[in-house]
């Protein structure tokens, strides 16, 4: 498990983290409990970095990398903003400053081909067993006729413009891997009779999902917080990272960094609870209910708001066609109103009796307490995983 938080208030900045790091190694998990998550960015200004998810980064580990910043690329004075620290600690992440192992790229893109290829044939998979558990005659034609589906789904869902790289840099990328990547096809999807239009198929999801999406699989989560040298309250800015890519472009080498920034809370925020990876226990302690629970009773009452327009419709046998379509259309309406209204007034409670206040008791606390909570909801989640089901 990994569970991180971060709170804030105009004093200071908590983080906390479990120690918890998995590794699998062939088909069989190992847990270790002593893994370092949280390190200082700076040896002498007030900065901290957390991180999350794989624990290196192109093969380096990331308490190597951030060690290796702080030592030989971090100015002695600082920076004025916390932004200026983020912004320059991404930058450092480069072949340039680093010296990645020489295959580092090709074990990149081949965690991201099989990340892609494995989540479209566990879908496959999933629909298989689902038509089986509805009494569906699960034979070759059917399993033909799923893989279709499913590739098609993907294929179109992919489509778009590049957030990350032009279509044209991700092309290349795929082609420059061919072989590995047609090696891995035949490896995931033994028995599943790909033919060679889904397999083109296959090409271009990798090539369409390269350019604009970031696969959580294979991407590292950084937290970089604390205070500016000229800033009097915290701030904190988090990112997603996937890797690097180098491509050729004008006769010359370019490096390109894959991420986003996925949370930020600047000079304007005084007081906030953020975490990260595993959230669910901090939402329920934050909104008094969990959010799959509000997202069902959402569902539920849209559902019974559905039934209820059939039924009433269902008696009004004396009115014709039109209108009978009429009110259909007016109960639907209604319907839809009524379940926006039910989230709008459920999630103004959830702020006025629950968030708000809790947000409020976080704002006076001074730092030793800070630090308490967060360590306390780290510990929360960490209770619940063991008494639970889940990993």
């Amino acid at each position: 498990m990994t569970a991180e938080i971060a709170i804030l208030n105009s004093e200071a900045v908590a983080l906390a983290a479990d120690s918890a790091a998995t590794a699998r190694i062939g088909t069989i998990d190992k847990t270790s409990t002593s893994a370092n998550k949280i390190f200082a960015l700076s040896d002498y200004h007030p900065v901290g970095i957390m991180v999350y998810g794989l624990a290196s980064f192109m093969g380096i580990p990331w308490e190597t990398i951030i060690k290796h910043y702080r030592a030989t690329a971090l100015p002695v004075n600082g920076f004025d903003k916390l932004e200026q620290y983020a912004d320059d600690f991404l930058s450092f992440l480069s072949y340039e400053n680093i010296t990645f192992h020489k295959v580092a790229e090709a074990n990149y893109i081949g965690s991201f081909v099989d990340s892609v290829l494995y989540e479209i044939r566990n879908s496959i998979v999933k629909a298989v067993k689902k038509s089986a558990e509805e009494g569906e005659d699960i034979n070759d034609d059917m399993i033909r006729e799923t893989n279709k589906e499913i590739i098609r789904t993907y294929h179109n869902n992919s489509r778009g413009r590049g957030r990350f790289f032009p279509k044209r840099i991700s092309k290349s990328v795929m082609q420059r891997y061919m072989r590995g990547i047609n090696k891995d096809i035949d490896g995931i999807f033994e028995g599943f009779e790909i033919q060679d239009d889904l397999r083109l198929k296959l090409y271009e999801i990798l090539e369409n999902v390269f350019a604009r999406f970031l696969m959580e699989d294979i991407s590292c989560g950084i937290i970089i917080t604390g205070f500016g040298e000229k800033e009097f309250t915290p701030s904190l800015t988090s990112y997603e990272v996937e890797g690097i890519l180098r491509y050729k472009s004008r006769n010359r080498t370019v490096e390109k960094l894959k991420y986003e920034v996925t949370n930020s809370a600047d000079q304007d925020v005084k007081t906030a609870i953020i975490p990260f990876a595993q959230k669910e226990m901090v939402y329920r302690f934050m909104d008094g209910v969990d959010p799959i629970y509000r997202d069902v009773q959402v569902g539920l009452v849209d559902g019974i708001l559905g039934d209820f327009s059939k039924k009433v419709l269902g008696q009004l046998k004396r009115y014709n066609k039109a209108e009978r379509d009429k009110i259909k259309k007016q109960l639907e309406r209604y319907s839809v109103k009524a379940a926006t209204e039910l989230v709008k007034n459920m999630s103004q409670f959830v702020k006025t009796y629950f968030s708000d206040p809790t947000v409020d008791a976080v704002s006076r606390l001074p730092r030793n307490e800070l630090a308490l909570m967060a360590e306390s909801l780290v510990y929360l989640t960490s209770l619940k995983r063991k008494i639970s089901q889940d990993p």
